[in-house]
């Protein structure tokens, strides 16, 4: 009985000792950011949207270069597609104003 109470005085703090650093070592995890890494972050956030808005540019390019001719009169969605692209307001209607947005761009 003695010998289990003079070891149990021995491993008890040693392992309350060890389960303070295990605690201490997780909360390492939550510290605060510096501010130089807070600007590395943010950077690195500003060029995955950039990046992210020139692909969905590129996308658009894609799908209007596989869109048939189109010319006055035409209608739909592949129409409101280039007025987008033209900057114009997307009625999907391909009349005088398209018409003439498209020919300032060549």
């Amino acid at each position: 009985m003695t010998i289990v109470r003079n070891l149990m005085k021995i491993f008890v703090p040693i392992i309350i000792v060890a389960g303070f650093f295990f605690i201490m070592s997780n909360f390492k995890h939550t510290q605060t950011l510096s501010s130089a890494e807070e600007k590395r972050i943010k950077e690195y956030a500003s060029l995955m949207q950039q990046a992210k808005a020139k692909e969905e540019g590129k996308t658009q390019i894609l799908s209007l270069s596989s869109v048939a001719a189109l010319g006055k009169g035409s209608a739909g969605e592949e129409v409101k597609a280039v007025q987008k692209s033209l900057g114009l307001n997307p009625d999907g209607y391909f009349g005088l104003e398209t018409e003439q947005a498209v020919k300032e761009f060549k």
